[in-house]
């Protein structure tokens, strides 16, 4: 079995490729924008709400529709964000994915945060510097501070977005030191 497992390890896991999409949908409160996040993992893991693109759908459709679905919350799409990718190994099914995923900024249209679905524990609006401090993913604070400059184009008043590598929020930790642990959604 050692002589076995060994002659494994120079083999290299099959690679699949998952498309999702997602989104950062806004509010202005007071004269400021508020973003929603999603909470899982008992509040110990902060997220934008993104999801696969099924068969038939395109990104932008995806986006709404995953948007709706982990945060009870309709939005308008108003423009690309562009996208970020990662890699993770899926242990179950022994693979290695690449993950490209797709992010829109919505303005927020209706909907309440407690029509969430299950996969999401907690639902909460912030504004732009905590969202940015509680995001756990780097690239998830790239897209955001995308979204921020846009905001602060379209809202007056919005401060200006932290410069990459800035405020690297909770426990500093890079966006693959947890992508295994998260599997696609």
């Amino acid at each position: 079995m050692g002589e076995l497992r060994g002659k494994m390890r120079g083999v290299r896991a099959p690679i699949r490729r998952h498309v999702s999409a997602g989104g950062v949908i806004f509010r202005v409160q007071e004269g400021l924008p508020e973003v929603a996040l999603i909470g899982t993992r008992q509040g110990s893991v902060w997220g934008l709400p993104k999801g696969t693109v099924e068969p038939g759908e395109n990104p932008e459709l995806t986006a709404r529709r995953e948007v709706r679905e982990e945060t009870g919350l309709d939005g308008a799409v108003v423009a690309s964000l562009g996208s970020v990718q990662y890699w993770f190994y899926e242990r179950g099914a022994r693979v290695r994915v690449h993950k490209t995923v797709h992010f829109y900024l919505m303005e927020y249209a209706g909907g309440r945060p407690g029509d969430h679905d299950q996969e999401v524990e907690e639902v909460r609006w912030v504004l732009l510097p905590e969202a940015h401090a509680r995001l756990s993913h780097d690239n998830e604070r790239q897209i955001l501070r995308r979204a921020w400059g846009l905001l602060q184009g379209r809202i007056p008043g919005t401060p200006a977005p932290p410069a990459e590598g800035e405020d690297a929020g909770p426990g500093g930790a890079p966006e693959d030191a947890g992508a295994a642990a998260d599997p696609p959604r």
